[in-house]
């Protein structure tokens, strides 16, 4: 997905970053993993992998997901005990977007939440190209936040050969959430914070309706990305 800026960035701040082959490289996730990255899958998620992951978070793990322009099968089962579905087609937003790219790279809002707080205090905008708009909704034993929103005059669009333009009985109306937090009632027993985190509960997992904003290339075009 070319994020080696990503990689090199976390790095210099002291992160491990390492790629994890499932099944075949691993029978279990590694105790000592802090996080893991699904980003951007394009092939089927077995259903021995996502068990893998699911058991994985039950003891503590957190677990970052940035669904790609596709959707592969198996990841709405990942995805389903999140609370978090993927509407079809790719988001468009005629208000706020990139204007050297257009209205499919809308530039969500941020909502408030102890991930986006202080980025919207610094003003540090993100683009989203190729978004995915995400349903949500009920998350057992925890509950689910919004941390991007686009505008009400957004919709999915699913026409992609032609103009973005809305088609009634087509394409999904906005306003839709591009990024989520999900945070559990009561943590897992393993589950820990460190001292640089705020104080309350922590966010066991962020699922983002697209990939494509921690790539090289949009990283190098402009500082309005995470």
């Amino acid at each position: 997905r070319g994020a080696s800026d990503l990689k090199a960035s976390l790095e210099k701040d002291n992160f491990k970053v390492d790629t994890l082959t499932l099944i075949k490289g691993h029978e279990k996730i590694p105790a000592d993993l802090d996080l893991l990255i699904v980003a951007g899958p394009t092939r089927a998620l077995p259903a021995k992998e996502v068990a893998m992951i699911q058991a994985w978070r039950k003891t503590g793990g957190r677990l970052l997901v940035l669904v790609g322009d596709t959707t592969p099968p198996g990841l709405q089962d990942l995805l389903k005990p999140l609370g978090v579905s993927v509407v079809p087609g790719l988001v468009a937003d005629p208000r706020d977007y990139f204007q050297f790219g257009g209205p499919l790279i809308p530039i969500p809002s941020y909502q408030s939440h102890r991930i986006t707080d202080d980025l919207r205090k610094q003003q540090v905008g993100v683009l989203m190209p190729a978004a995915r708009g995400l349903q949500t909704g009920k998350v057992e034993n925890g509950h689910l936040e919004s941390l991007l929103e686009t505008t009400p005059e957004s919709w999915s669009e699913t026409d992609l050969k032609n103009e973005p333009k809305f088609t009634k009985g087509a394409d999904a109306k906005g306003p839709f959430t591009l990024a989520a937090a999900v945070t559990l009632d009561a943590p897992p027993p393993s589950s820990s914070t460190t001292a640089s985190e705020p104080a309350g509960p922590r966010p066991e997992a962020v699922v983002f309706g697209g990939a494509q904003w921690q790539s090289n290339s949009l990283r190098q075009t402009s500082s309005a990305s995470l």
